[in-house]
């Protein structure tokens, strides 16, 4: 988009990402063009599996032209894959990776009504980052993913690699500061809505269904999160003490919103959920269209509106 004679990325947010192999030619295109700049470095992965299952890194256009010539040019929705560029300097802590999940409640597609968890955690490696090419095997080193680093000498099954969200907001504010702590939540509640906008006009909304999705992002060393993945069936198994605390909380806060009192005595045709009826237990209002508002890092609402930088900018 172009403002006020310079240029402006609106939602940059998302890895430049493709499908493949229906978008192969594109792809082909920014690795070259990337190539040249010094950075031709992507992660791919199927579509349809879990739990870091058949991820891989590229680095050389060949390895994704051998996977074409075993699949064709055409495959089934569940065979694609897609290959996004790696986020090459991503935000290190003891010298780790890590992602964010955060939980998110939508009731209502058209308005869009949604809702965002205050708690989440931070999921680590269990080994030291590093780029080197002799390395770009080991998954351990770039995926977060727990079924995966269950499986390492170091991982530790007392916190399982994990921090609580409100731990990882506390160190970063005492290393970065309050003002790009919230800066960074504020980016985090912009890209959950546009994500939710973005597809409401092909789900089907039905009134008494709810759906919770969980969001993985990471942040660059900049505390610029990025969008990995939105997961419709985020896993609520538990594999820690504090794990188990955050999702019987997580379902039991969900339930209060999406459920009344009087459940399951109400009958099927007369219902409908009342909030102020049971509260919001540790959820916070993500955005409203019916009242055009969005929810703030503190738990209030405000008139409907982007990120700060953009406001600035009178970008919408």
């Amino acid at each position: 988009m172009e403002k006020l004679g310079e240029n402006v990325k609106v939602l940059d947010y998302l890895p430049l990402t493709f499908t493949l192999p229906v978008e192969y030619c594109l792809f082909e295109k920014k690795f070259n063009d990337a190539k040249q700049t010094g950075g031709s470095m992507w992660i791919m992965k199927p579509i349809a599996r879990y739990g870091g299952a058949g991820i891989s890194i590229v680095t050389k256009k060949s390895q994704v032209k051998d996977w074409m010539k075993e699949r064709g040019r055409y495959c089934s929705t569940r065979d694609q894959h897609v290959i996004s560029k790696y986020i090459s300097n991503p935000f290190l802590i003891g010298g780790r990776k890590f992602d964010l999940r955060m939980y998110c409640l939508v009731t209502n597609y058209k308005p869009v009504k949604a809702y965002i968890y205050k708690h989440g955690f931070a999921r680590f490696s269990a080994y030291k980052y590093t780029n080197d090419s002799r390395q770009l095997d080991d998954m351990r080193i770039h995926l977060t993913n727990t079924t995966l680093q269950k499986m390492a000498p170091a991982y530790n099954d007392t916190h399982g690699l994990k921090w609580s969200y409100q731990n990882l907001l506390q160190y970063l504010e005492h290393t970065r500061g309050k003002e790009a702590v919230d800066k960074m939540i504020e980016e985090i509640d912009y890209i959950c809505i546009h994500t939710l906008k973005a597809v409401s006009a092909v789900i089907y909304n039905d009134k008494h269904c709810f759906e919770m999705y969980g969001y993985d992002i990471m942040l660059d060393s900049n505390l610029k999160p990025w969008l990995i993945e939105v997961n419709a069936s985020p896993s609520l198994a538990t594999t820690t003490a504090a794990d188990r605390v955050l999702k019987s909380c997580l379902m039991n806060d969900t339930f209060k919103i999406v459920l009344r009192k009087e459940f399951p005595d109400v009958p099927f045709y007369d219902y409908k959920v009342n909030i102020s009826d049971r509260g919001l237990g540790d959820y916070r209002v993500l955005v409203n269209e019916d009242t055009h508002t969005v929810g703030t890092p503190h738990g209030g609402t405000s008139t409907s509106r982007p990120p700060s930088k953009l406001r600035s900018r009178g970008i919408y």
